[in-house]
């Protein structure tokens, strides 16, 4: 994913995060929609490009926290398909026109390829997203928890989802009713077609 479009509840504004070529940055565009009804077509208005992060990243994947107001990016850093992993709270400022930016957590400082993390949907009623990423022949999860007044992202132990069977994070899903997330996986060489899921809560 080098970019994606989340909505912000709170602030009735869409935002476009993504990887920009001209430098490889992490910046966003905030978005929004006007003349929107049902006999009417609408449209949609961007800000000017907003850097956002100031190094160089690989992949970035967003969720929407509602309770905290904030977005939650899970993002690997570096220029070469691979790099650490890591977090950021960013939130709408007062004026729209740009954010106010978290304190960065680390997911984990060993490698990760780019397309090897997923961060789930949405987050759950204890305020958690989850984030499952490849290890080796190990993929591994952490709980992320964001808080409306704390600019630092609560990160949970690292637990190992799916020992020794060389699959891939392709989604994180929250199942509303349990409560629980479900992590989806797509196999490795030669087995592409034996994907697995697995819950954590």
């Amino acid at each position: 994913q080098k970019g994606m479009v989340k909505y912000d509840s709170a602030r009735d504004k869409y935002v476009a995060f993504y990887r920009y070529g001209g430098d490889d940055k992490l910046y966003a565009r905030i978005g929004t929609i006007t003349g929107n009804g049902a006999n009417t077509a609408g449209s949609i208005t961007w800000t000017s490009r907003i850097l956002v992060k100031n190094s160089t990243i690989n992949n970035v994947d967003v969720a929407f926290s509602s309770y905290a107001g904030k977005f939650l990016l899970v993002y690997t850093t570096g220029s070469s398909g691979s790099g650490s992993l890591y977090c950021l709270p960013v939130k709408i400022n007062t004026n729209a026109d740009g954010f106010d930016i978290g304190d960065e957590g680390s997911v984990t400082g060993s490698t990760v390829y780019a397309d090897e993390f997923r961060l789930s949907d949405t987050f759950d009623n204890n305020h958690a997203a989850i984030v499952t990423y490849r290890l080796s022949s190990n993929m591994y999860g952490k709980a992320i928890r964001l808080e409306p007044n704390n600019t630092a992202p609560t990160l949970s132990a690292q637990s190992n989802v799916m020992p020794s069977q060389n699959y891939y994070p392709r989604a994180v899903i929250l199942e509303a009713h349990s409560q629980r997330f479900v992590a989806i996986q797509q196999g490795s060489t030669g087995t592409y077609q034996k994907g697995s899921c697995v819950s954590m809560s």
